[in-house]
């Protein structure tokens, strides 16, 4: 497929974060209009001023209501991707470990595009319809490699 053939380039950033006291990981449902509600990782589109990390902290607060702590990048990602109207796209994402000081959820999404946030054990999410399909094997690994080491 042809360069021109690709909608967008999407530059973002996804949270990885667990549950200090039992194994969930933070999973945001969200809708985009025209769309059917969709599960993914707490995350978004870097702003132009934005560093990863700063992305990836503001996303968390607007997306679930969580003030955390940034840690290590945990994987940087790069493909295409096709869109809920199966339109190609080019993507690149930075997933960090972040920490929260709090588990309750409060999304304050100005775009108002977040029904809920939600803590979900790991046999859940294999049912969960993912936006960003590709974010699956990225979550597996962080998974295997992290909370069931």
């Amino acid at each position: 497929m042809g360069k021109d053939n690709y909608v967008a380039h999407y530059k973002g950033v996804a949270a990885l974060c667990v549950k200090s006291d039992e194994p969930k990981i933070l999973m945001v449902l969200q809708g985009m209009p025209g769309q059917p509600p969709t599960w993914t990782l707490p995350g978004g589109p870097m702003k132009p001023d934005e560093s990863p990390e700063q992305a990836v902290a503001r996303e968390c607060q607007e997306d679930a209501g969580l003030s955390v702590k940034v840690g290590k990048l945990y994987k940087h990602q790069q493909g295409t991707a096709q869109d809920f109207k199966k339109r190609a796209y080019e993507f690149e994402c930075h997933y960090f470990e972040v920490n929260a000081s709090s588990t309750a959820l409060q999304p304050q999404d100005p775009d108002k595009l977040v029904y809920r946030a939600e803590w979900i054990a790991h046999p859940q999410l294999k049912d969960l319809g993912l936006y960003y399909e590709y974010q699956r094997e990225v979550i597996e690994a962080y998974w295997k490699e992290t909370v069931n080491k």
